[in-house]
């Protein structure tokens, strides 16, 4: 079964998303756009909510779609690498992760539950 969680990326650095994703042609369609953690695991771009104020960073959304028996340690260590040393504030289903893989894995393994 799959499951989708929600994940939001509260971040000034526009780059995350393709940093992320790695579009091959470079473009980024939301509910198309993905790629792929794990065999059946996969992070789409949901699309992006570009705030103009100054100071507040934009919203990245993602889904990510997590089947069969991959560990929530394999999705937490690639989430983390991929987003440590960066200015961003973390958010799954709703909830503040702080920005470490313990914590990461930690909010995953709720819907593994």
């Amino acid at each position: 079964m799959t499951s989708s969680i929600p994940i939001k990326v509260y971040t000034n650095d526009r780059g995350i998303a393709s940093d992320l994703i790695e579009p091959e042609d470079g473009k980024m369609a939301a509910g198309e756009t993905k790629t792929e953690i794990d065999h059946g695991t996969d992070l789409v771009y949901e699309g992006a909510i570009i705030r103009k104020s100054f100071g507040i960073g934009d919203i990245i959304q993602f889904s990510l779609m997590m089947g069969g028996n991959i560990a929530s340690g394999v999705i937490a260590a690639w989430l983390y690498d991929r987003l440590k040393n960066r200015e961003v504030t973390l958010e799954i289903d709703g909830e503040e992760v702080e920005m470490d893989e313990v914590a990461i894995q930690t909010r995953l393994d709720e819907f593994q539950e």
